[in-house]
């Protein structure tokens, strides 16, 4: 399947759908394709939907002139679950990248991933490592997830060890879990792996392949969300965990009383993570 370091497809049509939901990113979606279009892998298909942007974000998506490229305009905001949802019923792949409009893809991201999924039928969902930027590009850290499922799965209220917008998956999950629940504004992407944990293997790849622009308030999302609150008790139930599984939703209210400080912790985290560990090398 692999020629030199680039991957093709076995059939016509393309073997990856990029997915991309967009909303105000004009100042940063010009390099996100410009990322996913530079990849080493030969065919894919890049579906960026648009969730009624006010400030030419659909402009610059049309402005490049290549066929790879598909365009869809929401007519009202609906959410990024919804338009994730709207790229996956138009896509064409047997696999699903995902990936945010003010993120960047390091070139080899397609082919590796790709190589790895097929090599490991048993893996449905693969995210890597990630570099973290700020809003100028400048470097804030590295975060380097462990790579087995059961580590990343390991506590599922408190969160996953997954980069979301990292990962590629299988087509079948997305049939199998029917997408993204669009009545989820916020943390959707939690909303959806927590839906994936009991039916389907997570892995990762220890190279940093995806590059996330951390851009707290806009990044920010709480999850207490009503629906996730109740997939939670749901999954702690149907796993007969103890009671103080419970305990992991405090946390959740506790997010909310830290307010715009606890906006800034995940990049910290990184930050720190970072900094120890390169102290611990030398």
């Amino acid at each position: 399947m692999a020629e030199g370091n680039r991957v093709r497809s076995r059939g016509k049509g393309p073997l990856v759908s990029v997915i991309m939901p967009s909303y105000n990113e004009s100042g940063y979606i010009a390099t996100a394709i410009q990322s996913v279009l530079a990849q080493t892998f030969d065919t894919f298909e890049l579906i960026v939907v648009d969730d009624a942007s006010t400030d030419g974000t659909p402009e610059i998506v049309a402005s490049f002139a290549d066929p790879r490229i598909r365009l869809l305009v929401s007519p009202s905001n609906r959410g990024a679950a919804a338009c994730r949802n709207a790229a996956v019923e138009n896509a064409s792949g047997s696999y699903l990248a995902l990936h945010d409009a003010d993120d960047i893809s390091e070139p080899d991201r397609l082919a590796r991933q790709v190589a790895f999924l097929e090599a490991n039928p048993e893996i449905d969902i693969l995210g890597t490592s990630t570099r973290w930027i700020d809003a100028k590009g400048k470097t804030i850290g590295v975060s380097v997830p462990e790579t087995s499922h059961e580590a990343i799965c390991a506590c599922p209220l408190r969160g996953f060890g997954i980069a979301h917008a990292s990962i590629v998956m299988r087509r079948e999950v997305m049939e199998a879990i029917g997408g993204y629940d669009p009545e989820l504004r916020r943390s959707e992407d939690y909303g959806f792996l927590l839906r994936c944990v009991d039916d389907f293997r997570f892995a990762n790849i220890r190279d940093i392949l995806y590059v996330i622009r951390w851009l707290p308030r806009r990044k920010w999302a709480e999850v207490c969300e009503r629906k996730n609150r109740k997939a939670q008790i749901a999954y702690i139930r149907r796993t007969r965990q103890g009671f103080t599984a419970y305990g992991w939703l405090l946390t959740d209210y506790l997010r909310l009383l830290a307010g715009p400080v606890y906006w800034h912790l995940p990049a910290l985290r990184v930050r720190w993570t970072t900094y120890f560990r390169q102290r611990s090398q030398r």
